[in-house]
């Protein structure tokens, strides 16, 4: 796929071998077509292996369930209109380095201000989503579609303004902010959506389970064809041509949920609908009515978060401090990981004849073999999951410790710097971790976090993780060498609290316990005592029917992590 160099004319004379030297140089740090079907089969048979594993492992058989016609057209309907959204979402975040780089030719520290503004709108949207589509006269599910509408057309919108090339840079960085609002309705409002109809058209609980499997093969299957399509539509035709056919996708989109999805008089047209709605209508008109009440009260509750977290424990601090900096280097590794194929491409040691002559990198098959190598993690959760004592402290110190190395080898190792087939290799593996790591965080917070603290702990480290991936997208844009020193630097420290979770927090609070007199009234049992050190006030609780399956991590990435936080 990526050529080689022919020798030049010159090589039949003097100029030969230093031709023949240049030739071997260049094939040796480009990616061929056998290296990338290789890396592909490599990620087949561990998705295969760890499916198999999986399935090996559910040892509890579901009973068959005959689904309704009624249903199964709902599910279609709601599982194309959510993966077309997820398509248009991969495509453009697979092609946006190509079309800056490649097409406009800009440099890479316009490049991290375009990725760095699109991160912003992202981490403000989600800041202010709940204050834009809190209410809505027409219901929740009602609102929660307006959400997805909104959301594809924010699509739409975004890649009409990336492939106008009159436009530029400004067309491009207008296109990343818009898609960067559209990333938080992609990674709540479908589910949302999907639950409230769900109960307004009256179909059990239990099939939900039903929906969500079929979603999460419809997200795996996105998250490669999306890289392949933009791709060949890239090498065939031009780098905008991509974003043209995620307009078309998203303009289909908005055509399914227009025609296909339920209309408001189908959702409440039964007895559960209908009681569905009036508690719906009537919770979010209370609501209103107290915000409006207590609107001076609502704007402290954001100052006194702060003061709430003292309360919190070491473990709980630990837990959200390892998940804020695992988050932050996903967000980082996905803006940089194109940066580094470039740099490996356009390195200053190759005369302008060979730069010409070799195409440059595969970005689409990349991402698609990144986006697999997510869901491959995730399987890795489930299968630890299904054991029966599962330690999560240890997989998380697993996932650190995994990611400490892949940052150090893509920081420190030479062939890293140099051959794109070295480079490759440790951002798969990372992200097989962030796949698994998601998950995982979401169990350790559901164990450490006390129940009245999540809100505040998450809120300041959603505040930690937006400053640090700005920094570190923008401090130093063009030497990923560094880029990569400093996240293995935040990856040893993840790995150091983790370590804490694991080895000194059983002990500390196994010292407190037996510190502690017995309570009143009591002889060492059964005391109305609460917990001294305030860790594992709440216990891992699975509902099968609000478990989803497994799903990819994006660029954010994305679903997973909701998805994972319902199930913990």
């Amino acid at each position: 796929m990526e050529a080689e160099v022919p020798l030049s004319e010159a090589g039949a004379g003097a100029g030969a071998p230093a031709a023949k030297e240049e030739e071997v140089m260049v094939a040796t740090t480009t990616m061929r077509t056998q290296d990338y079907c290789m890396l592909g089969v490599l990620v087949l048979v561990a998705y295969v292996w760890t499916s198999l594993w999986l399935r090996r492992a559910q040892t509890v058989k579901r009973p068959l369930t005959q689904l309704s016609v009624e249903f199964r057209r709902f599910q279609r309907s709601y599982v194309a209109a959510f993966v077309l959204a997820l398509l248009c979402e991969y495509g453009q975040a697979s092609q946006t380095f190509a079309l800056l780089r490649h097409s406009h030719g800009e440099d890479y520290g316009r490049i991290a201000m375009v990725y760095a503004s699109g991160f912003a709108a992202t981490w403000l949207t989600t800041a202010a989503r709940g204050t834009l589509f809190r209410f809505s006269d027409d219901g929740a599910a009602a609102a929660a579609k307006n959400e997805v509408v909104c959301c594809f057309a924010g699509y739409f919108v975004a890649s009409l303004l990336a492939s106008k090339e009159d436009w530029g840079l400004a067309g491009v960085a207008a296109s990343r902010v818009v898609a960067g609002c559209a990333l938080p309705l992609l990674q709540s409002s479908f589910d949302s959506w999907m639950r409230r109809a769900h109960a307004g058209l009256g179909f059990p609980a239990a099939w939900r389970r039903s929906t969500y499997e079929l979603a999460g093969a419809g997200t795996t299957a996105a998250s490669i064809f999306s890289g392949v399509l933009v791709e060949i539509a890239r090498r065939r035709y031009h780098e905008r041509r991509a974003f043209e056919v995620t307009s078309v996708v998203a303009a289909l989109g908005l055509a399914v949920v227009a025609v296909s999805w339920p209309k408001r008089a189908e959702l409440y047209s039964s007895d559960e609908g209908a009681l569905a709605s009036k508690k719906t209508s009537g919770s979010a008109a209370e609501a209103k009515g107290l915000l409006k009440k207590n609107a001076p009260h609502v704007r402290g509750t954001c100052r006194q978060g702060l003061m709430t977290l003292g309360r919190a424990s070491t473990s709980a601090a630990a837990v959200a401090l390892a998940a804020c900096l695992f988050e932050s280097c996903a967000y980082v590794t996905n803006a940089t990981w194109a940066t580094t194929l470039a740099r490996i491409h356009d390195r200053d040691d190759v005369d302008v004849a060979a730069k010409k002559s070799t195409t440059s990198p595969y970005y689409g098959v990349v991402f698609a073999l990144l986006m697999a190598s997510a869901v491959v993690g995730t399987h890795v959760f489930q299968i630890v999951a299904s054991k029966p004592a599962p330690s999560f402290e240890g997989l998380a110190l697993a996932l650190c410790g995994v990611s400490f190395v892949a940052f150090a080898k893509l920081a420190f190792d030479h062939a890293a710097h140099r051959a794109t087939r070295a480079a490759i290799p440790p951002l798969l593996v990372f992200q097989l971790a962030v796949g698994c790591s998601v998950p995982t965080f979401a169990s350790l917070r559901g164990k450490f976090v006390q129940a009245d603290l999540r809100g505040p702990i998450a809120n300041a480290a959603n505040l930690g993780h937006g400053i640090l991936v700005l920094a570190l997208v923008l401090l130093v844009p063009a030497n990923t060498q560094l880029t990569f020193a400093l996240l293995a630097t935040c990856m040893a420290i993840a790995l150091a609290a983790v370590a804490y979770l694991l080895f000194l927090a059983p002990r500390e609070k196994k010292k407190k316990q037996q510190s502690l007199p017995p309570p009143k009234g009591t002889h060492g049992g059964g005391g109305g005592g609460e917990d001294p050190s305030g860790d594992a006030f709440t216990s891992l609780h699975h509902d099968d029917d609000n478990i989803p399956p497994s799903s990819s991590s994006s660029s954010t990435t994305t679903t997973t992590k909701k998805n994972a936080d319902a199930a913990v």
